[in-house]
């Protein structure tokens, strides 16, 4: 625009425009469909005086993509207690040819969208994806398009100011795996529980519900505390490919300023491909810990990947929480045994019919130390989550008794793969700023033997490793990278699991936050 008195500010007066339009007049990403658009656009400029023209743009028709990724939320904006959330997203491209991709960010309307290509055997992680990549600002949902089969995963964390006193620049964050809509809920569908969630003086919760399909959908969250007392109901409509978030739900809408236990049902009342999911958050050092929506599984035998009451890296100290929810309207006793570096020790828990109790540092109350696997047993309907954190020390500087966590997806047996290439640790990092841990656990009844092959962004082999696990066994190497390849500056990486023998095999990383400690979970895909 010229001849007015600037700045200008640009905006859709009518019509749809293909493209995001910025009050800069910037515009910019990709169009999601072809054909011809009709749109009208005016510019304004600081004296008040507005100016309008139509305009026709021809498209041609959009690249086919056979594979869509969602990846539930992803941020850049702040939060409560000063925090400032990022994401960055990470993109592997296992196959032989490149993928061509489109990344939309569904925040506002129209949706932002940019395109890129990953080179056959490489990965590419996009920092702060949503200010930096596509330009924009706000929490949603960002959808993954590709013409190839890609591993897709993505870590959105508080981002420390850096004039902060406590940690500058550091960094506390959580993983959102990559879901397909074509598994997400629908009307019929069991409903989806969260579980193991608090919001009290020392943590909030944030109960998040992401539509994936076409049209648009209407979902029912029913709030509980963990002795199975419903405390409220809220619904959420969802737009297509829309988010919505709601923060400390326990407060907004059950008036509950002290509940350490609780948990949420959510039923999906009209539209498809729902996902909810919820953040537990550390008020004191806004660190978030994801908690996925779970369905019970009667009489199942389940795994958590690693728990640990012990000391890492960094003076860190390492704790694990259990959630255990007896999901119907029938008691469940659950027998949990720690498989440690000695002997396995146990214990059995009882819970009524809808009840939910967390227990606080699980390995040590069993009277287990140091790191392994759980093992939940139970014959009735249950729901297991846990989160593994660093323990702030009393004594700390920064952030005395604060937690820096993660979660741990539950695992059963019978899912885990056999010999064969198995899966995909993506989005790892070892450099000056973080440092990468990898885990094996052997859930099935005989011993089992792994090949861990690691590689560079470039798709590099760098090195291997094999590992013999006994049934029950955990195992895990501590900064692979360096260990094993002798990489120091290895800004992004990937691992190859593949089982030489043995079956119930599950891999899973953590990326640490060399200044916060702060871990976040890379699972196995």
């Amino acid at each position: 625009a010229t001849g007015g008195t600037t700045p200008y500010t640009w905006s859709v007066s009518h019509g749809g425009v293909p493209f995001a339009l910025s009050p800069s007049g910037l515009l910019s990403g990709t169009p999601t469909g072809g054909g011809d658009f009709l749109f009208g656009l005016q510019v304004a400029d600081s004296a008040g005086h507005v100016v309008e023209k139509s305009f026709t743009v021809h498209i041609d028709s959009a690249p086919s993509y056979a594979y869509s990724y969602w990846v539930p939320v992803a941020a850049h904006g702040n939060g409560l207690n000063h925090s400032q959330w990022r994401s960055d997203l990470d993109l592997l491209n296992p196959g032989s040819v490149p993928a061509n991709l489109q990344i939309v960010a569904h925040i506002g309307s129209p949706p932002v969208s940019t395109t890129t290509t990953v080179a056959a055997g490489t990965q590419v992680i996009l920092p702060d994806v949503v200010g930096t990549r596509l330009g924009a600002s706000g929490t949603g949902a960002l959808e993954v398009r590709s013409d190839q089969p890609l591993r897709v995963t993505e870590r959105t964390y508080n981002l420390v100011a850096p004039a902060a006193t406590c940690y500058p620049n550091g960094t506390q964050g959580q993983d959102y795996p990559a879901v397909s809509s074509r598994d997400g809920s629908g009307p019929g569908s069991q409903p989806a529980i969260l579980a193991g969630l608090t919001e009290n003086a020392s943590y909030h919760t944030n109960i998040g519900v992401v539509n994936t399909a076409a049209g648009d959908a209407s979902v029912l969250v029913a709030l509980y505390d963990g002795a199975g007392t419903h405390l409220g109901d809220y619904t959420a409509p969802v737009a297509a490919g829309q988010w919505s978030q709601a923060t400390q739900p326990f407060l907004t809408y059950a008036a509950q300023t002290a509940m350490d236990s609780g948990y949420a049902v959510v039923t999906v009342q009209s539209g498809m491909g729902v996902y909810a999911f919820a953040s537990v958050i550390d008020n004191l050092t806004n660190d978030p810990t994801t908690v996925a929506m779970q369905r019970a599984v009667p009489g199942a035998t389940l795994w958590v990947p690693v728990a640990s009451h012990g000391n890492g890296l960094n003076q860190s100290q390492w704790r694990t929480d259990l959630a255990l929810l007896a999901s119907s309207a029938v008691a469940a006793s659950a027998r949990v045994t720690f498989h440690g570096g000695g002997a396995p020790v146990s214990g059995t828990f009882d819970l009524p019919g809808g009840v939910q109790t967390i227990v606080r540092d699980v390995v040590g109350h069993l009277g287990g130390s140091g790191s392994g696997a759980l093992e939940v047993t139970s014959e009735r309907p249950l729901l297991v989550t846990s989160r593994t954190y660093n323990l702030v020390s009393s004594t700390a500087d920064c952030y005395p008794n604060g937690t820096q966590g993660q979660d741990y997806p539950v695992v059963r047996s019978a899912s885990g793969p056999g010999p064969g290439p198995s899966g995909y640790l993506v989005g790892l990092t070892e450099n000056a700023s973080y440092h990468t841990n990898i885990g094996i656990v052997n859930t099935g009844s005989g011993g089992a033997s792994v090949l861990v092959t690691l590689y560079d962004g470039a798709g590099t082999h760098l090195g291997d490793y094999t590992v013999s696990l006994a049934p029950g066994q955990w195992s895990q190497a501590t900064q692979p990278f360096l260990t094993y390849a002798a990489q120091t500056a290895t800004d992004s990486g990937y691992a190859v699991v593949t089982v030489q023998s043995g079956s119930g095999v599950f891999a899973f990383a953590s990326v640490i936050d060399n200044l916060t400690n702060d871990p976040t979970t890379v699972a196995m895909q």
